[in-house]
This record gives C-alpha cells, structure tokens and sequence, in this order.
C-alpha cells in the first residue's frame, strides 16, 4: 500500500504544467459580498499528522463582478474550498469544494445554495455528487429542525444507498473515488473502497480516499477489540496515570469499587453536554462508583482549566499521546464511558453521549 501511495504521488504533485485559471460567476447580488478562497495542498492532506502539518493559504476575496477568476495556488495537486467569510454562528462554512493541478481550466457556478464545476472528468462527476449530497443535507437538517427523526433516517438512508449504487455502477470513474470520501462507516468505506478501479485509482484525490480506508480500517480494529473485551467481561487493561497535582494513579487503586472511565476532553461538546447526568449518577451511588476522567487531545492547560470551569468532583487523569490509554481501550470517538465492575472486569462500553448509558449502569449496579 504504501509503495503505491509513493508512486501516485510522485506523479500526481509533480507536474510543471503551465498554470491555467479557475472562472467563476456568482449571483449578481454577491456583489461586494466578501468569501473566502482556501487552498490546500492535497499531498500535506495525505501526510499531514496535526492540522499544523497542512500546507494551506486562505484569502478573503471581496466581489467586484458576476463573473471573475481565480489563479491556482500551488504548482502540484491541490483541495479548493470557498467559504462564508461571517455568519451569525461565528464560524466559516464550505459553500464549494473542487480539486484541481495547475494545468485544469475548470468554470465554476457558485451560489448560496451549490456550486458546479466543470471543466475536467474528476470535477463534473464530483459537482454531481456534491449537490446531491448537498440537497440531501438540506432535508435531513430541516427534518431535524422539526424533530422528524424517521424522516431524517430516510433521507441519510437513501443518501448512502446513492453514494453506493454510484460506486457499484462507476468503479473506474474518478468520481466513484470522492463517493468513498462521502461515506461516514468504516465498514462501508472499506467494502466500496475494494471496488475503485482503473481512473479512479489514478485520480488526484485517490491518495485521500487511501487515507480514509487506512482509517477505517483501524476504527474497525478498534470497534472489533472493544467487542471482544465487552464480550468476554475481560479484565479492563491497568494504568497509571497523573492527576491534577501529579500524583500517579492506577486503575487497580479501585479495585472493590464500580468505576466508570469518561474519555473526554474540552474540546468535546458532547462530553461537556453529558457532564450534568454523570453527576446526578455519581451522587446517586456514593461509595459504590468511582469515575475517572480520562482527558485526551487536550493541553494540560486547558484540561486543567475544564476541570475547574465545570466543577467536575471525581478523580481527574491526563493522557498524554505517549501514555497510550485510548490505544488500550480501543477509543475511537468522545466521549466513552467504560463500565467496569468491582472484580476490574469491563462490563459495557459507550460511545457517544447516549441515554443508554445510565441504564445499563443502573442495571448493572443493582444486579450485583
């Protein structure tokens, strides 16, 4: 696998092609509308270990006309995103998304509601994709709004049966590789992943879908150890690890006890979102239960200050990358909660921030 990533990128992001131009239109009413215009180099998106890794240049762009164009940024294969320069969420959201090397003269429509490109095989059949994706969005948000969950799950459903079908049908087209990028289970992104072929394997953006199978993969064999240790009741993997003063503490200090491990950390909304109930339950069986907080991917400043910021009573732990502890428990998303009995057996895991937690906390606690 990895001789094939060199070679792909050695011959997509090395290209001495004159640079050509991107020509855009946009709504005349966009007129004197800023957005943003970010590149991203695709091999820095492949080989990329932190998000300070990427090689990238934003610029605000301030409309002058219905109809402009833009030069390429980078002299290799790169990722182009126009983004909404203020909103009143306090965030930029993607309004169009293309790829492109320096030689590709591509025309882009651009509006509040899709963006088209044209111009090269990758990008039309990709610009077909995105709106579809991009309207299916649309409805399952709406029907969120509106609490119409079964309707949400229709619309996801048939989304993803879409995005399916395509590869199926179009293995070898270079769009059947941006269908793989749009897939958010791992086991189907490796399943259709298996099916690329001929232009889609050759296509600029196939060392990212190589990338996301990679990933995939390891989230299933982290899937398939959290199954085996549930499963079996097997013992939960000891640590130490230190608290807010420094102090190494070990998971064995507890034995005798119900102990719930939270992976979490304050850059997790959805951990923060769960912290209330997690204190109605601490307070609710006393001795019984010890959580201990696993902080992950945060500073040591910042977890030190979350701690604080929300009051958080229990025994407090930082994991640092070297420690390995979501490696042992096989953590794949945040928050997750572990549930072990007194004897250190693991007895349920959750991920997620899901009701079904506290019920099987309960049920366990109350049958032994």
């Amino acid at each position: 696998m990895r001789k094939i990533l060199f070679v792909l990128l050695l011959a997509l992001f090395s290209t001495n092609a004159a640079s050509a131009r991107f020509t855009v239109t946009v709504p005349a009413e966009w007129k004197g509308r800023k957005i943003l215009f970010k590149a991203t180099e695709i091999r820095s998106m492949v080989e990329a270990e932190s998000l300070a890794d990427l090689v990238t240049r934003t610029d605000t762009l301030t409309i002058q006309s219905e109809t402009f164009t833009l030069e390429p940024v980078f002299p290799n294969a790169a990722c182009y995103r126009f983004l909404t320069c203020e909103t009143p969420r306090g965030y930029n959201e993607i309004m169009g998304t293309f790829y492109a090397v320096p030689a590709d003269e591509l025309t882009i429509a651009l509006s509040d509601e899709r963006c088209s490109v044209a111009g090269t095989p990758l990008m039309e059949q990709v610009s077909e994709i995105q709106n579809v994706v991009k309207d299916a969005e649309r409805c399952y948000m709406r029907a969120l709004e509106t609490e119409d969950t079964e309707t949400a799950k229709k619309i996801a459903a048939h989304l993803f049966a879409y995005l399916k079908e395509y590869v199926a049908a179009h293995p070898g087209r270079p769009g059947a590789s941006y269908a793989i990028m749009e897939f958010t289970g791992a086991e189907d992104a490796v399943e259709y992943g298996a099916k690329l072929t001929g232009d889609a394997l050759a296509s600029m953006i196939y060392p990212l879908v190589q990338s996301k199978i990679a990933d995939a993969e390891k989230r299933l064999a982290k899937r398939k150890k959290q199954q085996e240790q549930e499963t079996a009741a097997a013992l939960a993997p000891d640590f130490a690890l230190p608290d807010l003063q420094g102090n190494r503490v070990a998971l064995g200090d507890f034995r005798g006890k119900w102990v719930v491990l939270d992976f979490w950390g304050s850059w997790c909304g959805w951990c923060i979102k769960g912290f209330p109930e997690l204190k109605e339950a601490y307070a609710k069986y006393g001795g019984r239960l010890e959580i201990v907080g696993i902080d992950c991917n945060d500073r040591p400043e910042a977890w030190k200050k979350a701690v604080e910021r929300y009051e958080l009573p229990w025994v407090q732990l930082y994991n640092s990358k070297s420690d390995g502890v979501k490696e042992l428990y096989g953590i794949q998303s945040f928050p997750t909660k572990v549930i072990i009995d007194p004897e250190g057996r693991i007895r349920k895991i959750h991920s997620g921030h899901v009701p079904e937690f506290f019920r099987d906390l309960e049920r366990l606690m109350q049958n032994q």
